[in-house]
């Protein structure tokens, strides 16, 4: 589960890092849990991109799950939801 707030220069390559963990350990889709993340900037979207993109570039997938309304507004605004699968959001942005 990601929580907290995920911002520039606060362990902003943290993501990045344990996902290609992941994907060194083989695996191909990556369920990420944003219910306890509070805030995201750009520096925050920029890694959640790069975390896309590099499962892509290993034929795998990154899905993001309850995501708070306030994230996914950030999301939708900048029109980057549009790059990821997302699942219960119903519940998390009701």
């Amino acid at each position: 589960m990601v929580s907290g707030k995920l911002l520039a220069g606060v362990d902003d390559d943290r993501l990045r890092q344990t996902v290609s963990r992941h994907i060194a350990a083989g695996h191909k889709e990556i369920v990420l849990d944003l219910a306890g993340l509070t805030y995201i900037d750009s520096s925050g979207l920029g890694e959640l991109v790069q975390c896309r993109s590099l499962l892509s570039s290993k034929k795998g997938k990154l899905k993001l799950r309850n995501l708070p309304k306030r994230i996914y507004d950030r999301l939708s605004v900048t029109r980057l939801e549009t790059l990821f699968t997302t699942e219960d959001t119903d519940d998390a942005q009701g």
